[in-house]
């Protein structure tokens, strides 16, 4: 019977009449609550949305009225244009008669200021022609005059360039001396020199031996000094082969070693990454042990890495569940069964000292975890028990066997758990036979028969059993295969070591290596400079001809140079004597040139006397003609201005009065309200104000157009509803009002009468009855909870979470906690005992015969195929057996039946 139902059951068997009908109307208002809040929260939402939508159109409605209020302001701007237009032509008429009666006194001036000008212009044209004439005489005595001494200065001219370039010549020749001398100086400087460098060349060849008696020079490559550098040289090349060939032998021997370095690295390479594979479940597992042990996880952290300090004898191994691993995945739920959460994460020292001491460090980090200490590593890791026992009472085998692992943490397992002598059956079988277990007693306390674990108890001479339903396997379930994971870190380590010892063979030749280079560089450097000591020695012959041919090519070039100083001085004397003639001649025409000028000069201010009253006269006509010319152009200016100003004038005038006509006519058009708008948007405005006013307010209007016209209609009509709504919506909350306290009211009631129900039976039940409360009427309930194990704690009855006898157990001791609170004539028990452990039977049977058998009780009927042999009985009681039926046999002798069982009880 479900929580809910048994809740109304009890009120109906135990409680008040009123006690159900006040549960029953709580469920059907709350029904009704729930419809009143639901049609409540319906319409809050549709009124909101309504809202919503409504607060939507305002904005649009906002945007219409705005629209209309610019198209107004924009008919009225467009009235009121053609007014500012005509302000403006007046303005333009008004600037225009102005400026024509301006002209016209211009124009008269002019005229009158005209007719003097003219007749000054003709009399001074006249006193032109008289000073040309006069101007042109005086220029011809004066030309005649001023070749003359034109002449006579040429001729000075020439006597100057040619005195000019005589001393040219004179300062040329002069330089071309003392250029001489220093070239002079320079060779013979150049000769001594070189004739320094052959005394050097020549003691240097002496003291070499390579001068002979004559004068003549030896081959300088049998010399003894070039002899004693070619001995060295062959030395040092020896020695550099010498070097060489000890290089290629080192070469030689590192050949191999890089080729097994090369081996190695790949091999490494190899094991990597077949580790990476593994490294991935491996991190799995770090993760789920994240999620159920943070402090192991740490643990782990801390370990690899390494970073602890601790000076440990041995290696500590991470947790079990990390080097562990069942050899199918089907065996993960059943180890983690049987070696407990705790094991699972527990660490392993293999010495005390360690143990102690990783223990402490982790203390001081406050973490806390397990660890567990195996000295005595097992090399065999079979079962205690005898598998041919195991498999004989239907096991498969011992669970050991289905798990592998690192030889330290499978020895953890066999001293701290007990995989070891654990059976397992793994497939689920109703037809396993427990009975054979049950025989062997003792032998096997822990034993698994598909997903239940069974845990074997023995004391005060009698056996029990616990069973327990597997949990689904969280850590183990990811496998690694941790032997092939411990041997391949082996073999890295190894190839690692091999690698290392072989670079270290490598860097040994490296360094010899490194030796015989730098000595070979040296020899190299000695070398170079012998070879370049060796090429002075052999060039000293050339040098030594070289500077004797210099010498010889000096003295020739120095015996002309003295030749040319000699010829360059007696140049300088000879053209001394020619400059001295030049400057007598240059006297004399000088003189001549006094007397032409004095006569050129009279002449020359008969010309300027003649030709300033010319200039005069001329300039005084010139200005007169260009006041003339001013004159009549101004005048010209003047009448053509004064005709184009009248033509603007009368048509201003002519679009003025065409302008007013029309505004006549739109004027008498418009209301007065209209006038007084359009005067007012008119004013203080110019005609582009006007025009750029009126564009924006078009542009706003067009920018708030709305293509839905019915905008306003919808508007409108949603304003009812909402009305409409809100007055609904008061309704409804205050109905939902009225409910709840209809509701309170009758809870005030019902529910201390129902809590002091339940506490009566629940003490009547051990105390072991809950009652669960809801806002909702029909889902309140009575929970029972029950525990059938020491060790467990109270769960609710279910049934998920206990058996078919345990439930049966359960009800019966319900039903005797209710008999005191109901009365009924007889209560029937049909086949209660079905599905009950033994011990269970005869406990309820015992109690149910205390509770029968009382004084003023109900009358009892207990119906059942089977009863246990051995149940306690009461005087009061009787048993009925019944023994007909479909499945009696045809002739069956009752009587003598119970005689014999009579006399086996006795």
């Amino acid at each position: 019977m479900a929580p809910k139902e048994l809740l109304v059951e009890t009120e109906r068997a135990a409680g008040e009449r009123s006690l159900l009908e006040s549960h029953m109307a709580l469920i059907t208002m709350g029904k009704q609550l729930k419809e009143l809040e639901k049609s409540f929260t319906t319409d809050a939402d549709h009124l909101e949305s309504l809202k919503k939508k409504q607060a939507s159109l305002q904005e649009q409605v906002d945007r219409l009225k705005e629209r209309e209020k610019h198209l107004q302001d924009a008919k009225f701007l467009t009235l009121a244009l053609p007014f500012a237009k005509f302000d403006k032509i007046k303005e333009a008429l008004e600037e225009a008669r102005q400026r024509k009666e301006h002209v016209e006194i211009l124009k008269r001036d002019c005229d009158e200021k005209l007719q003097p000008v003219s007749e000054i212009v003709e009399n001074l044209k006249n006193a032109s022609k008289l000073a040309r004439e006069d101007s042109k005489t005086a220029q011809v005595t004066y030309g005649t005059e001023l070749t003359k001494v034109e002449k006579i200065i040429t001729e000075i001219s020439k006597s100057e360039d040619r005195e000019q370039s005589h001393a040219r010549q004179v300062k040329d020749a002069k330089k071309a001396v003392i250029d001489a001398e220093a070239k002079v100086t320079n060779m013979a400087q150049q000769r001594t020199k070189i004739g320094v460098d052959i005394e050097r060349l020549r003691n240097d060849l002496e003291r070499n031996k390579l001068l002979n008696g004559n004068g003549a020079v030896a081959d300088a490559a049998r010399s003894p000094e070039v002899l004693a550098i070619n001995d060295e040289l062959a030395q040092l090349s020896q020695q550099s082969k010498d070097l060489y060939t000890e290089v290629e032998g080192l070469n030689f021997q590192k050949a191999p070693i890089l080729e097994e370095i090369q081996l190695c690295q790949r091999e490494v390479q190899k094991l990597h990454d077949e580790l990476k594979g593994l490294a991935n479940v491996n991190i799995q597992k770090m993760r789920a042990l994240e999620h159920f042990s943070k402090p192991a996880f740490e643990g782990v952290r801390i370990l690899r890495a390494n970073n602890h300090g601790l000076a440990l004898e041995k290696e500590i191994l991470e947790p079990i569940c990390m080097g562990i691993t069942p050899v199918s995945p089907d065996y993960a739920a059943p180890l983690e069964t049987v070696i407990g959460y705790n094991k699972l994460i527990s660490f392993v020292a293999q010495t005390e000292h360690d143990y102690q001491l990783f223990r402490d460090y982790l203390y001081k980090q406050k973490i806390r975890i397990n660890i567990l200490c195996v000295q005595h590593i097992r090399n065999d890791f079979q079962p205690t028990v005898s598998l041919d026992e195991v498999r004989g009472l239907g096991f498969d085998g011992v669970l050991i066997e289905y798990v592998k692992g690192d030889p330290i943490l499978m020895s953890a397992l066999m001293q701290y758990t007990p995989v070891h002598e654990a059976p397992i059956h793994l497939r689920d079988n109703p037809n396993f036979n427990f009975k054979k277990v049950d025989v062997v007693g003792g032998k096997i306390r822990n034993y698994i028969v598909g997903p239940i674990s069974y845990n074997v108890k023995s004391g005060y001479g009698s056996i029990s059993a616990k069973s327990e339903a597997m949990r689904p396997a969280q850590i183990l379930k990811l496998s690694v295969d941790t032997e092939r994971e411990s041997q391949l870190r082996r073999n890295i380590q190894e190839w690692e070591t091999r690698g290392s010892n072989l670079r270290k063979d490598k860097d040994s030749l490296d360094a010899k290596q490194d030796i015989l280079k730098a000595r070979d560089s040296q020899l190299r450097a000695q070398r170079t400079e012998l070879m370049a000591k060796k090429r002075d020695i052999m060039n000293r012959k050339a040098k030594f001809e070289k500077a004797q041919a210099e010498y010889e090519t000096a003295t020739i070039k120095l015996d002309s140079l003295k030749v040319e100083l000699e010829r360059c001085n007696a140049k300088v004397v000879q053209l001394a004597a020619q400059k001295h003639k030049y400057a007598l001649d240059r006297a004399d025409m000088n003189l001549q040139l006094v007397a032409l000028q004095v006569r050129t000069g009279k002449a020359f201010d008969a010309v300027i006397k003649s030709g300033l009253r010319k200039v005069q006269i001329d300039a005084e006509y010139a200005d007169a003609i260009q006041v003339e010319n001013t004159a009549k152009e101004k005048n010209a200016e003047i009448n053509t201005s004064y005709d184009k100003i009248k033509a603007e004038f009368d048509k201003a005038r002519r679009v003025a009065r065409e302008m007013k006509d029309e505004l006549k006519e739109s004027t008498e058009k418009m209301s007065i309200e209209d006038k007084r708008e359009v005067y007012k948007m008119k004013e203080g405005k110019t005609v582009e104000d006007i025009e750029i006013l009126l564009a924006q307010t078009i542009a706003r209007a067009d920018l708030l157009n709305s293509n839905d016209g019915n905008v306003m209609a919808i508007y409108e009509k949603r304003k009812i509803e909402i009305a409409e709504f809100e007055k609904k919506h008061a309704r409804n909350e205050e109905n939902v009002a009225q409910n709840k306290a209809a509701i309170e009211e009758i809870r005030a009631d019902w529910e201390p009468k129902v809590q002091t129900l339940v506490d009566k039976i629940s003490e009547k039940f051990s105390k072991s009855l809950q009652t669960k409360k809801e806002d909702n009427f029909a889902e309140w309930s009575v929970e029972i909870l029950v525990k059938f194990r020491d060790n467990e704690k109270l769960q609710v009855l279910d049934n998920h979470r206990q058996s078919g006898g345990e439930r049966s157990v359960t009800t019966i001791t319900y039903l005797m906690a209710l008999q005191k609170m109901s009365k009924a004539p007889f209560r029937v028990v049909d086949e209660i005992n079905q599905g009950m452990d033994p011990r269970n039977e005869r406990a309820i049977h015992k109690q149910m015969v205390h509770v029968a058998c009382q004084e003023g009780g109900s009358q009892y009927f207990l119906i059942t195929p089977k009863l246990l042999p051995d149940l306690e009985y009461h005087k009061r009681m009787k048993v009925l057996t019944i023994y007909n039926g479909d499945h009696q046999p045809e002739k069956f002798d009752i009587d003598g039946f119970i005689a014999k069982k009579k006399q086996r009880t006795v």
